[in-house]
């Protein structure tokens, strides 16, 4: 029975998603594989004239001929008359990530940053592709969920769509199309050195598997696939099981999910992670994270991995990122306009007129016009509650169970001294208690 052609392939595998969209974006790194994959493309638009192609390449900056790839890359965009996307970066120099993680991440990032969000990005991975991933996650130990190796279809956590619509074709039949349609590509120099692990797969281990069995990245793509499988059954599972154990902010509710069974309660961890986390923690890391909940009551224990941030506080575990947990610097608010918003505050503040009356909720009378939003502070007293005597803010924080990490964030504003709002909890203000004459009025509405 003999393959279908690339064409048929590449159309059979973009129906379903050309029914959301009609434009695409090819990663184009100008070797071999996303060559084959843009020139298919641009044959395709030559068919359909409403079909919006074009090409994102990504210059690392590693290779001393990475400028000479961009201009080939640029060449044959215009050759071949399709619009492409130059972006340049620069990778951080990460300790205990390899070149090739902190590439492959940076390129994504890249991508969703120079990409339209309503194109759908094509990647060019093909069969082999997907073997060698499947041999590199088989030596470091890798659960289903990394057997799985490469989804034809993703979507990114800020909801960028991705396709490998070769990822059932052999590299063989990539190169014979190419030569067929006398395709000139680049060839990277780093794709020869063996430290790297997937060369090392590529030229050592894949050509001795070929040779006992000839269709062996059929057979490992068959076995992803049914690793996939296994995976979606699991999530299907879970998602059922996190409504009691997943609360409606995103949290983990530790006495729920220690009902499950302890195999259970693993499954119930990585699924809670993978949509909250780019980079799912190590099985040590992972057994950390398990025993968060044996720590003392009045403790506050935490799992950190890469700039993931695994905390217990008050009967639940948060994940945040290390990169967010910076707090804001204060400012100063000048009411030149009848109404001030700012999206770090949940409220508007709006001017009033000298005669408007003033209720004891969210409208205050002041001496000044200017305020200020302070980060910190909790030692000041206020009142937010009629029922409720008043008390620090620190007080008021640990009622509300915020957790402490997250308690650097909130916003007070302020006049002078005077607390008007924490957070989203506006104070109570009393007419009748201000002293001198007052000369300005602003509402604090909730958006």
């Amino acid at each position: 029975m003999s393959k279908p052609s690339l064409e048929t392939t590449l159309q059979k595998e973009l129906k379903q998603a050309l029914l959301a969209t009609n434009a695409l974006t090819v990663a184009f790194s100008g070797g071999l594989d996303s060559t084959v994959l843009l020139h298919l493309c641009q044959r395709l638009k030559v068919q359909d004239s409403a079909l919006i192609v074009n090409a994102v390449h990504v210059n690392h900056g590693i290779s001393a001929n990475a400028l000479s790839w961009e201009r080939h890359c640029q060449d044959m965009c215009d050759m071949w008359h399709i619009p492409i996307i130059i972006k340049r970066i620069s990778l951080p120099t990460k300790r205990r990530t390899s070149l090739e993680q902190q590439a492959r991440v940076a390129r994504y990032a890249a991508i969703e940053q120079a990409v339209n969000p309503t194109h759908l990005t094509l990647l060019a991975q093909h069969q082999d592709d997907q073997a060698e991933t499947y041999l590199l996650q088989l030596a470091r130990g890798a659960g289903s969920e990394g057997l799985s190796a490469m989804p034809t279809q993703f979507t990114s956590n800020s909801g960028h769509v991705f396709l490998r619509p070769l990822l059932k074709v052999g590299r063989s039949q990539l190169y014979e199309y190419a030569k067929r349609w006398q395709l000139v590509w680049i060839e990277d120099e780093s794709n020869q050195d063996e430290r790297f692990y997937r060369n090392f797969v590529r030229r050592k281990i894949m050509p001795a598997l070929h040779e006992k069995w000839p269709a062996i990245a059929s057979t490992i793509s068959r076995s992803a696939e049914h690793q996939a499988q296994s995976v979606a059954v699991v999530d299907e599972y879970m998602t059922f099981l996190s409504h009691d154990i997943v609360d409606k902010d995103g949290q983990l509710l530790i006495a729920p999910w220690l009902n499950l069974s302890q195999e259970s309660q693993k499954a119930m961890l990585r699924f809670w992670l993978k949509t909250r986390v780019n980079d799912m923690p190590s099985t040590a890391v992972l057994a950390q994270i398990s025993d968060l909940h044996r720590a003392k009551d009045d403790a506050q224990p935490q799992v950190k991995w890469g700039d993931n941030i695994v905390s217990r506080y008050a009967g639940k575990l948060y994940v945040r990122t290390k990169s967010l947990c910076k707090p804001h610097p204060a400012f100063e608010i000048s009411l030149n306009n009848e109404v001030y918003s700012d999206d770090v505050l949940p409220y508007t503040i709006q001017r009033c007129q000298q005669h408007a009356p003033v209720s004891t909720h969210g409208c205050f009378e002041l001496q000044s016009a200017f305020l200020r939003v302070e980060f910190g502070g909790f030692a000041r007293v206020c009142k937010l509650t009629a029922k409720r005597p008043s008390k620090s803010i620190k007080k008021w924080l640990q009622e509300w169970q915020i957790p402490p990490w997250e308690r650097a964030n909130i916003p007070i504003l302020l006049a002078g001294e005077q607390v008007l709002a924490v957070g989203k909890y506006i104070a109570l203000s009393d007419a009748n208690t201000q002293t001198g004459p007052s000369s300005f009025r602003v509402c604090v509405v909730l958006k």
